[in-house]
């Protein structure tokens, strides 16, 4: 869902808008203290310093007289230091496609520049394997290296790691009923929901399940990559993932994962697992293959989860993956790509959960994350303060938040190749 610059607008205006700018702020100047303490550094686009630059570029751009410009290349150029220095895998939010990912997106890297180009050789040999056994997933897996992809699109080895990508896709692709699916093997399983899933399962997840699939095979139909067969396993794909979609009134719709024996298991509300990822990835994909009923079914999904109440949504803290950041910022990017008035209203009243959980004096501007037993300082993009700010950039500020490609929540255009 990509969205014009000129038609982006700031959702929140008035009182409520000058207290989210304070508190990026105070973001913004914790994170600089993180960053300039001298401790060793994580390099990732997750939790590193690619993720935290991606918030001090849009800072420049919302902010250009803020004071902490050049901040956001010092991290690229420390993050790409780290690439020289250690050995990544290659994954989009652990690994060297994400770092690779910031910096494309960050620097607007021209198809004349080759800065890039040892990390798209190394993928088209990682991805020339004949057949894929690892992860097939946003967070670490072939999706992933797809968002990394279309990203660098028409720049590079593009198109032949699209092409790669689409191809294992295709080739793991499973019929069910109805159309098809994409299965989680028990050894991709992880170790503690082994005992309750030693099949494996299907996940219904926008991190590691079949939205993110649809989306860059989407893509890359959109770009004429496998073009007919991409598309017939968007609408096979389509039509199993909406059927798990049950209609508990007051709850959320879809669960995190279906057993080979088709239970469902239940989620929270969410970007990561739940119904808000799914309808902010669908309405992308829909987006990208012109179909209007994939839209008018991803908003009704996004309808539904706005009257999920808190006794069911499962929130218990702020950031994009899990938290009231991701929940507002993805009702935010459904209202300014379809102008759902719906929508907005339920982005304006998790903006200001999001700012009733803030907490100042802790963290990074006020904002922990919730690990397992305790809350916790986090500076990170997905799960930190870094996300948390970034969404709050594209509630108050006119500059629309491209950044959410690496949620598959929008997509750059797909251009000539």
């Amino acid at each position: 869902m990509e969205v014009p610059e000129s038609r982006w607008k700031p959702i929140l205006t008035g009182d409520l808008r000058a207290q989210f700018e304070e508190v990026i702020r105070e973001i913004a100047a914790d994170l600089q203290a993180h960053v300039s303490a001298g401790q060793p550094a994580s390099a990732e686009l997750g939790g590193g310093d690619a993720g935290i630059a991606l918030f001090f570029h849009y800072l420049d751009l919302a902010q250009p007289r803020n004071p902490h410009a050049g901040t956001a290349a010092r991290l690229l150029e420390r993050a790409g230091e780290t690439i020289s220095n250690s050995q990544l895998w290659f994954d989009l939010y652990g690994g060297v496609s994400g770092i690779g990912w910031a910096w494309q997106h960050i620097l607007r890297l021209t198809a004349e520049d080759d800065s890039l180009a040892e990390i798209d050789e190394a993928l088209c040999r990682l991805l020339k394997t004949e057949r894929w056994t690892w992860s097939y997933d946003l967070i670490v897996g072939l999706v992933g290296l797809g968002v990394y992809g279309l990203e660098r699109w028409p720049a590079g080895h593009s198109r032949e790691i699209l092409q790669r990508v689409a191809d294992h896709l295709l080739a793991l692709a499973q019929p069910s009923e109805p159309g098809s699916t994409w299965m989680t093997p028990p050894a991709q399983v992880p170790e503690t929901q082994r005992e309750r899933f030693p099949e494996g399962y299907c996940n219904c997840g926008a991190a590691h399940g079949v939205p993110g699939v649809l989306a860059v095979l989407a893509a890359c139909a959109r770009r004429g990559i496998a073009t007919d067969a991409a598309a017939a396993a968007v609408r096979g794909g389509s039509q199993w993932l909406l059927r798990q979609g049950s209609m508990a009134a007051g709850q959320t719709r879809f669960p995190s994962f279906v057993s080979p024996t088709g239970e469902p298991f239940p989620s929270r509300l969410a970007w990561c697992y739940g119904d808000l990822g799914i309808a902010g990835l669908l309405a992308c994909t829909a987006r990208e293959l012109g179909d209007g009923q994939l839209m008018e079914r991803a908003l009704s999904i996004a309808h539904h989860a706005a009257t999920v109440g808190p006794e069911f949504d499962g929130i218990v803290d702020t950031p994009l993956c899990h938290g009231t950041a991701g929940v507002a910022h993805i009702f935010n990017r459904l209202h300014q790509a379809t102008g759902d008035a719906a929508c907005a209203e339920a982005a304006r009243a998790w903006y200001h959960r999001l700012l009733e959980m803030r907490t100042p004096g802790h963290g990074f501007g006020g904002f922990q994350s919730y690990n397992v037993t305790v809350y916790a300082d986090a500076p990170g993009f997905l799960e930190g303060s870094a996300g948390v700010g970034l969404a709050l950039l594209a509630a108050v500020s006119d500059v629309a938040p491209a950044w959410d490609r690496i949620l598959l929540l929008s997509l750059p255009e797909s251009g000539p190749r």
